[in-house]
């Protein structure tokens, strides 16, 4: 989003767009000083934090960000190492409330969840469910704490991910809210309006795969040289690389989109990687995740 506001007067103002919607935002000193740290060493506190308990309070409350000029932040367990779960604007902390595991389907072996589920207890879920036979396999070292979020964000893998994968090998499709409040969502296929009566959101999604299609074909050389090369592309830049190669590399979730522009196919939209809302996610909604068969064995792998 645009550079942040600060100060007493956003603040009022995001406050009254915000409670004009009936959602609670909190900006005692002591939530501030509690959400100006994750795992990481930075410290940055935020101007509010705010407890989302459905999709509309997300768009309601990204549409008043966007309206105030205001920075805004997913924060799931806030187990960054590097960040970023903090920020200077508004932090969403879907972990307390949107923290459900909505359905798990085990002839489709998908599982329908919101973004504050945590790793542990989807995985948990899901082999109570299916009697030990299917999981949700990335386990990175938080899984106890890290949720689902962002674990999309920072395409979470863990001891396992060489042989089962990472979190984005595991996505189904992902439920956004976009910048300017449109519901979409993304899937292998592209992007599309959560609810195919709303208008707005189709158009938006319209206007989103144009541009994507637009930026493949312009940066098809590179993206089919440079992305995928590094198999888990998500923070970094390699020193001495020309500009336009590190531009490159900050977009979202690389393998996927190489991997999709290799079938000869045009843009896809990552949907919610913690920088991956560049082209439409302004943060994460919700996420249908894709679990994994992991087989018992004695080789500890």
């Amino acid at each position: 989003m645009s550079t942040s506001r600060t100060g007493a007067d956003s603040r009022d103002e995001l406050r009254e767009q915000i409670s004009a919607a009936g959602i609670e935002i909190d900006v005692s000193g002591r939530r501030l000083q509690e959400y100006s740290y994750d795992a990481s060493n930075y410290r940055v506190p935020p101007l509010a934090v705010v407890f989302p308990q459905s999709v509309q309070d997300v768009a309601a409350v990204v549409r008043a960000c966007a309206a105030t000029n205001t920075a805004l932040t997913s924060r799931g367990g806030g187990t960054s190492m590097a960040g970023n779960a903090v920020g200077p604007g508004v932090v969403l902390d879907f972990s307390r409330y949107m923290n459900k595991i909505l359905d798990v389907d085990l002839k489709a072996g998908i599982a329908d969840v919101q973004p504050g589920v945590v790793l542990a207890d989807l995985a948990a879920h899901v082999e109570q469910v299916s009697s030990a036979r299917l999981t949700f396999a990335p386990d990175p070292s938080s899984k106890n704490r890290a949720t689902v979020g962002g674990s999309v964000a920072n395409d979470a893998c863990g001891n396992h991910s060489v042989r089962y994968g990472r979190t984005s090998d595991h996505i189904w499709e992902l439920d956004l809210v976009t910048a300017d409040g449109s519901r979409l969502t993304a899937t292998n296929d592209g992007v599309h309006a959560t609810d195919p009566d709303d208008a707005v959101s189709a158009a938006r999604a319209a206007t989103i795969t144009d541009d994507l299609t637009q930026l493949v074909h312009k940066h098809l050389a590179a993206f089919r040289l440079e992305l995928g090369r590094i198999q888990r592309q998500v923070v970094g830049l390699p020193p001495g690389e020309p500009a336009a190669r590190k531009r490159l590399r900050r977009r979202p979730s690389p393998s996927r989109l190489g991997r999709h522009l290799r079938r000869g196919g045009g843009g896809e939209d990552e949907a919610g990687t913690q920088a991956g809302k560049r082209a439409a996610a302004v943060c994460r909604v919700q996420r249908r995740s894709r679990r994994s068969t992991r087989p018992r064995s004695d080789s500890g792998v």
